[in-house]
């Protein structure tokens, strides 16, 4: 499991969490008594390379992250006409 934030359509990587139950893991984050691995930047130079190099090769990118973005911005938008248009529609 990989936690990244998406700043200015560049990838940050916080951490990185192995296991062979993901459905576990993910469940264990949601409490702060599981130790989840060690903070991304505090993991060697060459060792922090490899895994976003890894990442790009999966496709998950800089380009990516721009898409992403995008894609964020036009939801939200989407999100919130509806919502002016339910309010208009509770008040009429």
């Amino acid at each position: 499991m990989v936690y990244c934030t998406l700043i200015d359509n560049t990838i940050e990587y916080n951490s990185i969490s192995y296991s062979e139950n993901v459905h576990e893991l993910y469940k264990n984050e949601q409490t702060t008594e599981t130790y989840l691995g060690p903070e991304f930047s505090t993991l060697e130079e060459k060792l922090q390379d490899e895994f976003i190099n890894y990442f790009e090769s999966l496709g998950i990118n800089n380009e990516l992250a721009a898409f992403i973005q995008v894609l964020s911005v036009d939801r939200d938008q989407r999100l919130y006409l509806k919502w002016l248009k339910d309010v208009n529609n509770f008040l009429i």
